[in-house]
């Protein structure tokens, strides 16, 4: 069986769905023969680094035209539309017809996207798609504060596109139960499989100092500095702990206004250390007391799944598939935006410290048994002999 993996990214994305999807190939690679292409981006190297590929990566164009159109057409929106005037060519290392399975992940840039479908559809290849997204996606327009421009661009263009590329595909992968359903009832005809992100177990380095870790109980928030990832409900929210502690935020810059709040909220308590090495990240997990994700808008984040490895216990929020990573047993659910929900769960397992290693223990088991890469991989290559057969 020959796969190959394309991941659509623009330059600058190094997120859960890129990694996700370079590291499932790192798993199917003991399996079946597996090439991987990826649009070119800033931090390749990087990336191949910290996943650990056991094989290289091929690079296909990021080609941009027009990428300051909203400018001209006088559209204010948050949204990075101009992301979807990324094209690119799928150029894989041997000939497109000798791969009996094309699996592509993500949707932006979308052009990018359907001109890697219509290259499967005329060579007569077929395509699984993973939706990492599809959740969040129709709720865009209101979340985002497109505006009435933006928002018919955004139905009249994008989503059309995106539709159109799940109709064509001949397997969906889905990463939870949550997004299955809002599959099925927009594509009853299509077929629908259920695999999660799998999680890496691994320390870290020996000869990193930890000493900054150490001495007060340690709350950790890794993730995209964006205000969705509700990282200012969780500097409003630990004005109310009781207790003494130390919290790490963590995560790529995305938003200049948002890093500059943190940074002047930031004392010696809160501890802003922006994008980390893949060790650092380790270590943080690995020493963290409690992981605190009060996300207001997801799908099915690697980053619990990461705290949940290293056997730390979660705070995070009801939204998309995280209900389904976390149970009573492993962590705390909260209501998305909920600044004194956030505070009460937080105070609650700092007091409750039996409570606390208890999760923590329940939730590395958990990880351990649902959502390691090998089974994602079994259940990925199983979903492949569907197709092929």
């Amino acid at each position: 069986m020959r796969i190959l993996k394309v991941i659509i990214s623009t330059p600058e994305n190094m997120e859960g769905a890129v990694r996700a999807g370079m590291n499932l190939a790192n798993h199917l690679d003991r399996e079946v023969t597996v090439d991987v292409v990826k649009m070119s981006g800033d931090s390749d190297e990087k990336l191949v680094n910290e996943v650990g590929m056991n094989f290289g990566m091929y690079n296909i164009s990021s080609i941009k035209f027009m990428p300051d159109f909203l400018d001209v057409l006088n559209i204010d929106t948050q949204t990075n539309f101009e992301n979807s005037l990324i094209f690119t060519y799928l150029d894989p290392p041997s000939p497109l017809h000798d791969y009996d399975v094309v699996h592509i992940h993500n949707s932006i840039p979308i052009f990018a996207l359907v001109i890697c479908v219509i290259q499967c559809r005329l060579k007569g290849v077929p395509y699984v798609f993973t939706t990492h997204e599809i959740s969040k996606i129709y709720e865009w327009p209101e979340y985002l504060n497109m505006g009435a421009a933006g928002e018919f661009l955004f139905k009249q263009v994008y989503l059309r596109l995106y539709e159109s590329v799940i109709r064509g595909a001949e397997h969906i992968i889905s990463l939870s139960n949550s997004d299955k359903e809002t599959l099925r009832k927009k594509f009853p005809n299509q077929d629908v499989s259920v695999i999660p992100n799998g999680v890496s177990f691994e320390k870290c380095d020996n000869e990193v100092d930890v000493e900054s870790v150490t001495g007060r109980p340690i709350l950790l928030f890794v993730g995209k500095i964006i205000e969705s990832k509700g990282v200012l409900e969780l500097i409003n929210a630990v004005d109310g702990i009781k207790h003494d502690f130390s919290l790490f935020i963590v995560g790529p810059e995305s938003d200049p206004s948002l890093v500059a709040e943190i940074e002047n909220n930031c004392d010696d308590r809160i501890r802003f250390e922006g994008y980390v090495s893949k060790n650092r990240l380790r270590q943080l997990y690995q020493f963290s007391d409690i992981f605190v994700f009060p996300t207001k808008s997801d799908v099915f984040p690697l980053v619990t799944l990461e705290a949940m490895a290293a056997g730390t216990p979660v705070i995070s929020t009801s939204v998309g598939g995280i209900p389904e990573q976390i149970t009573p047993e492993t962590g705390i659910l909260i209501n998305p935006g909920n600044t004194s929900e956030l505070t009460n769960a937080i105070n609650k397992l700092l007091i409750e410290e039996e409570m606390r290693l208890e999760m923590g223990k329940n939730a590395r088991d958990r990880a351990t048994n649902e959502y390691s890469w090998r089974s994602v991989a079994n259940d990925t290559i199983n979903v492949y002999r569907t197709v092929i057969d």
